[in-house]
């Protein structure tokens, strides 16, 4: 009874290696990554139970040009999580480059921006591959708010 499985299984294993990889795959495979994901843009809100909206955000891929890309996203909070967290915005930007022929991204400098009223914090990575160095740089302005 189990060899019957067994050339089920085989069969099936057989058919599914014989259609190889699916269209995503084929499409990263003919130029970077970067060019397949460019333009691809994120909407998204975030609910909880009862308390609805209780924050977003928008996430964007760009095409920089010369084998570079950049992702920018923004979050903020809604409602009345807004309110509770001094109407907190969140941004960050990576500028990326590619590495194996384009198959592979790698972050050249990442920003990381806080606001919360008028609070203001901003973080930059900088990653330098020759020198095998990574830097980072932070800047803060206002006092944050207690509740």
């Amino acid at each position: 009874m189990r060899s019957g499985y067994g050339k089920a299984w085989s069969l099936i294993l057989f058919f599914l290696l014989l259609e190889g990889p699916g269209e995503g795959a084929q499409a990263a495979q003919g130029g970077s990554i970067g060019d397949f994901f460019a333009g691809e843009v994120l909407r998204y809100e975030v609910g909880f139970w009862l308390i609805d909206p209780v924050g977003g955000g928008v996430a964007d891929f760009r095409k920089l040009g010369d084998g570079r890309y950049m992702v920018y996203h923004v979050g903020k909070a809604e409602g009345l999580v807004a309110w509770l967290t001094g109407y907190r915005r969140e941004i960050y930007r990576s500028t990326m480059g590619t590495i194996n022929e384009g198959r592979r991204l790698i972050p050249l400098r990442f920003e990381e921006s806080s606001v919360i009223g008028d609070w203001y914090r901003r973080k930059t990575t900088l990653y330098d591959y020759g020198t095998r160095r990574v830097s980072i740089e932070v800047e803060k302005t206002g006092e944050p708010k207690s509740r």
